[in-house]
């Protein structure tokens, strides 16, 4: 037997080939992360709120009040109101809701037509809730 030492020699075009696999990694991996940073963009840019408070015809803040915003395809968003009576309902597609206010022992409170903002310095919504008959 012999021992020879046999070197391993690439095929002709391998490196080519391996570079070429290489950049296309590179240029998928550019690829997704873009994507990625302009889906993140786009619902940054593309969300809004609703937001207010909530009292009774004192002027005490109600706290636990049901708050419902719903879209023009039923779609609806729920939460309740703080200590100091105020609520917001965030990452709400562009258009106009209707919201509606409750609590317990008073009437509802309703409102058509509010726009979710996408600033946070716009008017909020100022719920006044009566005594139910």
């Amino acid at each position: 037997m012999s021992s020879e030492t046999i070197a391993y020699r690439p095929f002709r075009g391998e490196a080519a080939v391996t570079e070429r696999c290489l950049a296309m990694k590179t240029g998928l991996r550019a690829t997704l992360l873009f994507l990625w940073f302009a889906g993140q963009l786009a619902m940054a840019q593309s969300t809004g709120s609703i937001q207010g408070s909530v009292t009774d015809s004192s002027g005490a803040p109600i706290y636990a009040a049901v708050v419902t915003v719903e879209d023009a395809d039923g779609n609806r968003h729920t939460t309740v109101t703080d200590l100091e009576g105020a609520f917001k309902i965030s990452r709400l597609a562009p258009g106009n809701y209707s919201v509606k206010i409750s609590a317990s022992g008073l009437s509802d409170w309703t409102a058509s037509n509010v726009p979710a903002s996408e600033s946070s310095e716009s008017k909020p919504l100022q719920a006044v809730l009566e005594v139910a008959t």
